[in-house]
């Protein structure tokens, strides 16, 4: 839901038609499918948290880490500044606030350091030998996302 915040300009719409017997639909915001949809929802999540330190985003996937929890509290509202000056909602079932551990892009983030998640480890693990150059190239990039862990 969250691409749907960025409202397309005018000569962005007509790409976005979608024509039925019964009428052509155009869209007014940004919608999901659309292959610059990812890079430009990024942009700006970097636009408006780019310079908060301990702050990080990943499309609509947003981390926050401090020290203590004065410092937290500081960088919330650093977050939330800009989340209400865009107009973007950040819905409060999909967040987890003041915990001391997150589950993050395939990764265990907590007070004792990174660590990846043991399912997605397990998986790598179990993954048959590969067969063909494609399977191994694949078999290569699962890995390499991990290997600096």
């Amino acid at each position: 839901m969250s691409y749907y915040a960025r409202v397309l300009a005018e000569i962005s719409r007509k790409v976005t038609a979608l024509v039925f017997p019964w009428g052509k639909f155009v869209f007014s915001r940004l919608p999901m499918g659309v292959s610059t949809a990812p890079d430009e929802f990024q942009a700006i999540m970097n636009m408006m948290l780019g310079d908060l330190d301990g702050v990080w985003a990943y499309i609509d996937d947003v981390l926050v880490m401090s020290d203590t929890f004065e410092e937290h509290l500081s960088s919330l509202q650093q977050v939330f500044e800009p989340f209400q000056e865009y107009g973007l909602t950040i819905y409060p079932r999909k967040s987890k606030l003041f915990t001391t551990s997150t589950d993050y892009l395939g990764y265990r983030i907590s007070t004792t350091g990174i660590h990846p998640l043991h399912n997605k480890v397990d998986g790598i693990a179990s993954i048959a030998s590969p067969r063909t150059r494609r399977e191994l190239r694949c078999f290569i990039g699962m890995v390499n996302y991990y290997r600096d862990m």
